[in-house]
């Protein structure tokens, strides 16, 4: 192949694709789901209108691949499932034909497992129920071409595990619906997209390109049936190729880019009608990393080529990138889209569709990771390609309703001014009347690519429905006047009547409480309130020997009785014991209204206000027993205990008799006078236990003391006795 040499040309290229421009097209959603969609085709009808496939799988599930169709000839982009087979579906093409009808292709699995190319069509509105084209062994993806005569064209690759895989051309007549016989291309290993494709030209002649050889590269192939077999003709290509593509325009030149292998640069070519090549020339210069995944390219009506391609090499300027270029000349890589805002992982496949004079459309797919699931999404931009950059205007909502607002009260709502195009978006705003206005005094403008919110206020003094109009005169290119319609109803308000009901926690009512309501305090015992409009009342309820309460009462459209509850308040009571010298004796065992602390525990909480009885018992001391009385606050409860004396040495009294003992088992003890209790003790002075008697003799187990010795203190209706006791075993 000849080359001129470009060596200047191609410096300045890779300086100004280094800073390419970004696509000044709005953006818009083809596919933002949980699944992974790509492998989108694209092309415009004779109507402008766009038609789109893509497919869909969940993660990495084969047999969840769909196909889906989406077009804009209602006005609004609508997507609709084509397949629901849960076999893998995968790959589709389509092309349009002169009456704007669609004529699809996809492959997807039969009974036996192995892909077939099936083929539906739209000549009779809805997409037609699947012809299969082939059968029998694996078939790799598919091209389709349409011509006038009404046969459909195919293309595609025979994939055997194992054996060498073939490129092969089918037709489907659709007047007779009749399939042609299958022609045997070249080798050509099947790759991951469309290594074979296929156009018709006016004549209703095929004219295929082919890469042969593996994945890596391989040799270019041209065919047509211009003589009535499809015959291979010489191309100016002899270098080692990757993916090729091909359109022909409408004085049937083809077309031609393919990758160039030992580059990574996409070449370009054109073949007559009359079979005379151009020289090939170098669409993307050296070191821009590896142009890929081109599904569609496009062609306008001026002649102008369109090539969407995608580069992850970081060495390079990473993204997805639009080049067009016409006779030969290309302009700099124009940037369409980098992931700005840092979401996505990967770049995936590209399509490009162009009309008239400039005007295209470029579907490009990024992927990322959500909600732990492996996704790829799908977007478009269009629009004319040499067109100045505008300032474009969206308005939402339209209309707003304010509902029902009492009159000297109001309502505010939000008005969206979005810019998606690429000058700055300068407004004013007029209302047709001030019973809606904006309280704001900017902004003005919106930056390309932005949006700001404006409030808008409805107020008025008097009952009424009320209608108005906001107008927002701009500069924008698509609707330099907006009108958002307005519309509320303003009422009197309505009143109401807040009742308390104030009880402590035994239900009783609270009488003369204070409220304070918003604020403002009331005398005392004044529960009822009313003539209150609809809102929020924030209250604190005070009465004395009561925890205040504070809540918020709202009234809506009813009379409201709220129910509170106040908590007394309640007070602590500390013992402190002391014996007749003023010592503090700290073993002592207090009992207040007939709650036990524990040994040594002298503090009482949550008491009320009132008169308790007590009783505080300590070993070696007599027990006291008195009453206190808790007022307002926290109370200290001083109490001395006498020394008791009385049984010092009553254990050498032959009126207590213990045996045995040492005791093993069991002890019993013997008395004069009525037993009453028995306190088993440590040598630590630690109760280990109490045994109530009420009689002269008592028995009682010793199996659960350990071996050692203990106090027995015997509690008689004359006093206080003691003895000492061994337990061994």
């Amino acid at each position: 192949m000849k080359k001129k040499s470009f060596t200047g040309f191609l410096l300045l290229f890779f300086s100004l694709t280094m800073m390419a421009q970004v696509l000044p097209f709005p953006e818009d959603t083809i596919a933002y789901n949980d699944l992974f969609n790509n492998r989108q085709w694209v092309q415009y009808d004779s109507q402008g209108h766009l038609h789109i496939t893509y497919t869909g799988q969940s993660g990495t599930a084969a047999h969840t691949r769909e196909i889906y169709y989406v077009t804009d000839k209602t006005g609004e982009l609508e997507t609709t499932q084509i397949t629901q087979t849960t076999v893998d579906s995968n790959f589709s093409v389509f092309t349009i034909d002169d009456d704007d009808n669609i004529h699809l292709v996809y492959i997807e699995r039969d009974g036996s497992n192995n892909f077939q190319l099936l083929y539906r069509n739209t000549v009779d509105g809805d997409f037609s129920d699947p012809i299969s084209i082939t059968s029998g062994t694996n078939k790799g993806p598919a091209y389709i071409a349409w011509s006038s005569d009404n046969v459909v064209h195919f293309v595609f690759h025979s994939f055997i595990s194992g054996q060498p895989d073939h490129a092969y051309y089918k037709s489907y007549d659709l007047d007779t619906e009749t399939l042609s016989a299958e022609v045997q291309l070249a080798l050509s290993d099947v790759g991951s997209e469309h290594d074979v494709r296929v156009v018709t030209d006016s004549s209703n002649h095929a004219h295929i390109i082919l890469r042969t050889g593996s994945v890596w590269g391989g040799q270019l192939k041209y065919y047509n049936n211009k003589t009535g077999d499809l015959q291979e003709y010489v191309l100016p290509v002899t270098e080692t190729i990757e993916y090729p593509a091909l359109l022909i325009d409408e004085q049937d030149v083809v077309h031609v880019i393919y990758r160039l292998a030992s580059t990574k640069q996409i070449w370009y070519f054109t073949r007559t009608a009359e079979g005379v090549s151009s020289e090939p020339v170098a669409v993307t210069p050296p070191g821009i990393g590896n142009p890929s995944f081109y599904r569609t390219i496009g062609l306008d009506d001026e002649g102008r080529l369109y090539i969407g391609y995608q580069n992850s090499i970081s060495s390079a300027p990473t993204g997805f990138f639009l080049v067009h270029g016409k006779d030969g000349v290309f302009a700099e890589p124009i940037l369409v889209w980098n992931d700005p805002q840092d979401l996505y992982l990967l770049r995936n496949t590209t399509s490009v569709t162009a009309r008239g004079n400039g005007e295209v459309a470029v579907l490009y797919a990024p992927s990322a990771v959500r909600n732990d699931v492996v996704v790829c999404d799908i977007f478009l931009k269009q629009g004319n390609i040499f067109a100045e950059p505008e300032a474009l205007i969206e308005v939402n909502p339209l209309s707003l309703d304010f509902g029902t607002v009492e009159v000297n009260s109001w309502n505010e709502q939000v008005v969206t001014i979005s810019n998606p195009g690429f000058e700055m978006l300068n407004f004013s705003l007029a209302f047709s009347n001030n019973h809606f206005f904006s309280p704001t005094d900017g902004p003005v403008s919106v930056d390309p690519q932005s949006s700001v919110e404006i409030p808008v206020v409805f107020q008025v003094e008097q009952p009424g429905e009320y209608t108005g109009e906001l107008t927002i005169a701009s500069n924008a290119a698509n609707n330099p006047e907006v009108v958002v319609e307005l519309e509320g109803v303003a009422v009197m308000p309505q009143l109401f009547s807040l009742t308390f009901i104030v009880t402590d926690p035994d239900h009783q009512l609270v009488t003369d409480a204070v409220i304070t309501l918003n604020g403002e305090g009331f005398p005392a015992g004044n529960y009822l309130f009313e003539n209150l409009e609809a809102g929020q009342y924030e209250y604190s309820i005070e009465k004395a020997g009561f925890e205040a309460a504070q809540g918020t009462a709202v009234i809506t459209d009813e009379d409201v009785t709220e129910e509170v509850v106040l908590q007394p308040l309640t007070w602590s009571v500390t013992f402190i014991v002391l014996d007749e010298e003023n010592q503090p004796v700290t073993h002592a065992i207090i009992t207040l209204n007939g709650n036990e602390n524990l040994q040594g525990d002298y503090l009482f909480t949550g008491i009320l206000p009132g008169t308790y009885a007590y009783t505080i018992s300590a070993e070696g001391f007599f027990t006291v027993s008195d009453e206190l009385t808790v007022t307002d606050e926290d109370l200290e409860q001083t109490v001395i205990l006498p020394v008791d004396d009385t049984s010092v040495h009553l254990h050498e009294s032959d009126e207590l008799k213990v045996f045995p003992n040492p005791a093993s088992g069991f002890v019993t003890l013997t008395s004069e006078t009525v037993l009453k209790e028995v306190v088993i003790k440590d040598m630590s002075g630690r109760i280990v236990q109490k045994i109530p008697v009420g009689d002269r003799n008592v028995t009682f187990s010793v199996d659960a003391l350990r071996e050692g010795y203990y106090i027995l203190q015997v509690k008689t209706s004359e006093g206080m006795q003691q003895q000492k006791i061994q337990v061994s075993r």
